[in-house]
């Protein structure tokens, strides 16, 4: 499952692409019983036919992701692994369920997790803020 965190991954390092266009393209995969990964660089009409999708909007990010893009993600993911961190993504079964009832295709597409991720499935809340960081951030906390 690695890979598709990475796609994941590096789809949201594409240009334009946002939650929601990452969560509809995640949609439309797996509605046609698609990976990600495997679609990741191909033409985008290729990836129209693919999905069964009306528009090319979704098809457009999925094909303007690269190796390159890949590559980068792969190096993030190899970066979070080695501070403790692990990725969880929408329809892995460690993925809170609340955040998609409540924020829709708005919810993160991706979760970073440190420790263990039995709390994500029970009632809590959170304060991110991620406007104007400086530095990375080297960990990441829970408030309950």
């Amino acid at each position: 499952m690695h890979s598709e965190v990475q796609a994941f991954l590096a789809l949201l390092s594409v240009e334009g692409a946002g939650y929601t266009t990452v969560n509809n393209i995640a949609e439309a995969a797996a509605a046609a019983g698609q990976r990600i990964v495997n679609l990741v660089g191909l033409p985008a009409a290729e990836v129209v036919e693919r999905l069964g999708l009306q528009r090319g909007d979704a098809a457009y990010f999925v094909s303007r992701c690269t190796a390159r893009d890949m590559g980068r993600a792969q190096e993030l993911l190899e970066q979070a692994e080695a501070g403790g961190a692990r990725a969880i993504s929408r329809g892995h079964e460690d993925y809170p369920e609340s955040l998609v009832s409540c924020l829709g295709s708005a919810a993160p597409p991706l979760l970073f997790c440190l420790g263990d991720s039995n709390p994500l499935r029970e009632a809590g809340a959170a304060v991110v803020e991620a406007i104007r960081m400086p530095e990375p951030v080297h960990y990441l906390r829970l408030i309950y």
